[in-house]
């Protein structure tokens, strides 16, 4: 690495790897066809969430959590009373859970279960620590 400074995370990265031989290759994307198909798939990757949220060890607490708090958030009431209506297109029960297109769980208002979200897409191993962009498309 030719920078100057490194911070605690890329020195880390650089003792691991500097046990290895390898060469670095920029490749673009129309030559390295499952690489750019795996990315532009968004619909896999919402999958491999899903996926890796259903098994964390958290999982169970925070569906528990979030059926408790379904029927305290009034706006919730207020989208499940539309949704029995057959008048909102963008929602439907599923489970006991309020679901809104692309197949996310609508998470209700009250109490930590949101924080506790944000922290389960952010701050775990699994998650990565990408940064906001990448926990909001998490959560």
């Amino acid at each position: 690495m030719t920078q100057p400074k490194l911070t605690s995370r890329q020195a880390h990265w650089q003792e691991l790897l500097a046990e290895f031989y390898f060469v670095l290759k920029y490749r673009t994307g129309s030559s390295n066809h499952v690489a750019d198909a795996l990315s532009r798939r968004a619909d896999l990757a919402s999958l491999g969430s899903v996926a890796v949220l259903s098994s964390s060890a958290v999982a169970t607490s925070i569906k528990n959590r979030a059926r408790e708090l379904l029927p305290k958030d009034s706006a919730a009431q207020g989208l499940v009373y539309l949704v029995k209506q057959g008048k909102a297109r963008q929602f439907w029960l599923e489970d006991d859970f309020l679901m809104t297109k692309g197949n996310r769980v609508y998470v209700p208002k009250g109490g930590d279960l949101r924080k506790l979200l944000i922290s389960e897409c952010h701050d775990t191993l699994w998650a990565g620590h990408q940064g906001e962009e990448h926990t909001y498309a998490l959560v």
